[in-house]
């Protein structure tokens, strides 16, 4: 399988072979700046200002992270401590583990 984002603000996964589109997910408002995946979740970062996290095998919306960021969102990753850590132009931070969400401001 593959997973692809978009700029008008889906997440799709197609057939590796044969290109197949076999599902869509859709949320964002706005276009998808970049996402993560690991073996449990996709994180995604929007031009909407949100991260979104996805389960990756049923592709059902766990969360969405909003009112943090105040302009697009242009990076996320995951590591092994956490789940997502996003960054944007306004140097707000949101560190989620385990579902929950943890955010300090570390402005310039």
């Amino acid at each position: 399988t593959i997973i692809s984002s978009s700029l008008d603000g889906t997440i799709k996964y197609r057939d590796i072979e044969s290109g197949k589109l076999l599902k869509t997910l859709k949320g964002h408002s706005l276009g998808i700046t970049t996402f993560v995946i690991d073996e449990n979740h996709i994180v995604s970062a929007s031009k909407d200002k949100t991260l979104k996290v996805w389960d990756i095998k049923t592709g059902k919306l766990i969360t969405t992270l909003k009112n943090g960021h105040s302009a697009s969102v242009t990076a996320v990753l995951i590591t092994d401590d956490y789940i997502g850590v996003s960054f944007c132009i306004d140097f707000f931070l949101y560190i989620i583990i385990d579902a929950v969400i943890h955010y300090n401001y570390i402005g310039v």
